[in-house]
């Protein structure tokens, strides 16, 4: 048996069966949502994220998508952290969105590194209107912080 036969052989029995269950099995997945909503909601482990602004924190709003082509899903980040695990966090959901996001639309991979920059600007304004707030009230005397 020559090396050409061999290798169609092994197409044919095992390449074959794993497409042919495999991408729609795949398919079946990720429109149901369960393996990409698993990956998603894993960027978030580690990181300590609030519900609403508490002192010292940034916010900022972002978008990852996921799908394939006709179909796909956008979900809305609305995140109050620190600044370093807002720009930690931000990194993750663009990584998301080049993976995950590359099969919805063309376009998605240059509006999440717009909407990235966009928000790591955002986050790096607050962070130094924080600063200077912070520098103006130790300046400040004890009895006008009362």
């Amino acid at each position: 048996m020559t090396i050409g036969e061999r290798l169609l052989i092994f197409l044919v029995m095992f390449v074959t069966p794993v497409i042919l269950v495999g991408v729609p099995v795949f398919a079946i997945l990720v429109r149901r949502g369960r393996l990409v909503e698993k990956h998603l909601w894993k960027r978030y482990d580690g990181l300590d994220v609030h519900e609403s602004r508490q002192v010292g924190d940034v916010n900022f709003v972002y978008h990852t998508y996921s799908g394939f082509f006709l179909w796909y899903a956008m979900h809305e980040h609305r995140v109050y952290t620190s600044p370093d695990e807002a720009r930690m966090l931000l990194a993750r959901l663009l990584r998301f969105n080049l993976t995950w996001g590359m099969l919805t639309h063309p376009i998605i991979p240059i509006v999440a590194v717009a909407n990235y920059y966009i928000q790591k600007w955002s986050i790096w304004n607050q962070e130094r209107k924080l600063a200077s707030t912070d520098d103006v009230r130790d300046k400040w005397p004890d009895d006008m912080m009362k």
